[in-house]
């Protein structure tokens, strides 16, 4: 039964995505959680040029990829385990989103950021779900995404006001539009789970 619920919701993506002329789900024009894609210009006008940071800012993007490392991970978790459809596709958003972001993140900062590893908190989470599978999962995942979202939404807010580099304060405004997004569909999920 899961497996035809996968395949339908495959389908209805694949609808979706074509309804929205997107060529693949990876595409940057595609709109997830119903936020504006992460598509700035990362050419830096001003303190401090593309590819290099100073120390802060440095440890600002480092910060900002372990973090987006964390969620695709997470990611893969919620579409290996995960029971709900809906799960799965909020995990699959979270890949490709995180993944851009990384990608972004190596551009403005000139270094590999892409490579780094999850947090000490997201490995916690990470250890605790990897033991758990379909609904006990599902009902463990959500309520963790609100909380993560909800500290990155407000680390974010904290550190991007001093922020010298304009790429790295340009990608972090991105972020934010898109975190909130994601706050406001994982809330949702989390309380269908319940």
């Amino acid at each position: 039964m899961k497996r035809f619920g996968r395949a339908v919701t495959t389908i209805a993506m694949a609808i979706t995505l074509g309804a929205c002329n997107v060529s693949s789900p990876t595409s940057p024009s595609m709109v997830p959680f119903g936020a504006a894609p992460l598509t700035a210009n990362y050419t830096d006008t001003g303190g401090g040029s593309s590819g290099v940071l100073s120390d802060s800012d440095g440890s600002f993007a480092s910060f900002l990829a372990s973090w987006n490392r964390s969620q695709i991970e997470l990611g893969i978790l919620a579409e290996r385990l995960g029971d709900r459809d809906l799960i799965e596709y909020f995990g699959l958003q979270m890949i490709q989103e995180s993944t851009l972001a990384l990608e972004q993140l190596d551009e403005i900062s000139g270094v590999r950021l892409s490579q780094t590893s999850m947090d000490a908190t997201h490995q916690q989470f990470y250890a605790q779900l990897s033991r758990m599978s379909g609904s006990a999962f599902d009902r463990m995942y959500m309520p963790m995404m609100v909380q993560s979202l909800l500290a990155f939404q407000q680390e974010i807010q904290r550190r991007n006001g001093s922020t010298s580099a304009a790429t790295l304060r340009a990608h972090a405004l991105d972020t934010l539009v898109q975190v909130s997004a994601q706050l406001a569909f994982a809330r949702q999920l989390s309380t269908d789970v319940d």
